[in-house]
């Protein structure tokens, strides 16, 4: 990628993805970011794949969460301690294994 691309996001809430008691299961921060789906919408016109049928940007704040882990991190979103604007930046690619 080309170097300091910056992505501005938005939080705009806690959920759970994956499959329950799966390695994959977290609790992450969904992001609203149109900086974040131009640059997803970019590379699939470049010809690169997205293992899932939709795009939801998103930071896994935990995998493999306990129980009370999602209300814990909710206390957090609520307070502000958890930052609902937020920037990313220093992109990099790593090869995929297909896991």
């Amino acid at each position: 990628p080309e170097q300091d691309l910056t992505y501005k996001a938005h939080g705009i809430g806690l959920d759970r993805y994956g499959d329950k008691g799966s390695r994959w299961e977290a609790i992450v921060l969904k992001l609203d970011s149109p900086d974040l789906q131009k640059r997803h919408q970019f590379l699939l016109q470049r010809g690169y794949r997205h293992s899932y049928p939709d795009f939801k940007p998103h930071l896994s704040l935990k995998y493999m969460p306990d129980e009370g882990d999602l209300a814990k991190f909710q206390a957090l979103w609520d307070s502000g301690d958890i930052p609902h604007n937020i920037r990313l930046h220093d992109e990099y690619w790593e090869e995929c294994d297909g896991d």
